[in-house]
């Protein structure tokens, strides 16, 4: 009995490639009407070379994670609530 065939799969670079061009275009999608082709074209490439920069990249990563997140169960307010 042999393995059942898998089909075959994108990369994991392609994948990512493939999702981050769908961000962009989701972000970019309202200023459709209001753009030029090209000039929408060329923010869409800005965009995802940025994006693809190692560092670029890492600093995307940084903030969307946030590094400390308070987990006392305290509430702040700026002002005391009226009973």
């Amino acid at each position: 009995m042999s393995a059942p065939e898998q089909a075959p799969s994108a990369p994991p670079a392609d994948a990512a490639r493939a999702f981050l061009e769908a961000e962009v275009d989701a972000a970019l999608a309202p200023y459709r009407a209001s753009m030029p082709a090209e000039q929408l074209a060329w923010v869409r490439e800005q965009l995802l070379e940025g994006a693809v920069d190692a560092d670029g990249l890492a600093a995307l990563v940084r903030a969307a994670v946030p590094r400390a997140v308070d987990d006392s169960g305290e509430v702040f307010y700026s002002l005391k609530p009226r009973p």
